[in-house]
């Protein structure tokens, strides 16, 4: 007989973490006559809720979402992205066609490129509108420096060059 997987309720691990730290606050007050005692109830909390932390993956998901979104607002200023990333596989099939490097020529960046949309339509991921540039070809790019016409010719270029080289 196959037992249900049990499902964590984000109410319930809110609550424990929640007193957890209400008790440690009420030990904080009798602390400096007791240290002994609250450095030992302080460790039993922390030893508790590492124990949870290491033991259900749901908490460490949902920590590290809240961590991560926290992050991106912080950094970001609030301006995330809500588009799709790049699959992966269209993401590999254009590093491969530039070798990894920028696909401007002229470029000596020897960095890992960015992958930049030639129409500068985001939802366009087919790969003749992709290309890979350094950051600073990809910024002159998004100035209009690089113009669309050349960045098409680099990867008719990059691609005849892959053909021939497999």
């Amino acid at each position: 007989m196959q037992t249900k997987s049990r499902k964590l309720k984000e109410d319930f691990w809110f609550w424990v973490i929640f007193i957890a730290l209400v008790l440690f606050a009420l030990i904080s007050d009798w602390w400096q006559t007791n240290a002994v005692l609250g450095w030992i109830i302080s460790i039993l909390i922390l030893a508790a809720l590492a124990f949870i932390f290491i033991r259900f993956k749901s908490v460490r998901s949902k920590a590290f979402s809240a961590v991560k979104s926290t992050t991106e607002k912080v950094i970001f200023d609030e301006e995330v992205s809500s588009r799709e990333p790049l699959p992966n596989g269209v993401r590999k099939e254009i590093m491969t066609r530039s070798n990894y490097r920028c696909e401007n020529h002229d470029c000596k960046f020897k960095g890992i490129p960015h992958i930049h949309h030639i129409d500068m339509k985001n939802s366009n991921n087919h790969l003749s509108n992709l290309i890979a540039l350094c950051p600073n070809c990809h910024r002159d790019a998004h100035r209009g420096n690089i113009t669309a016409s050349q960045c098409r010719n680099w990867v008719k270029r990059d691609y005849y060059q892959m053909k021939i080289n497999r």
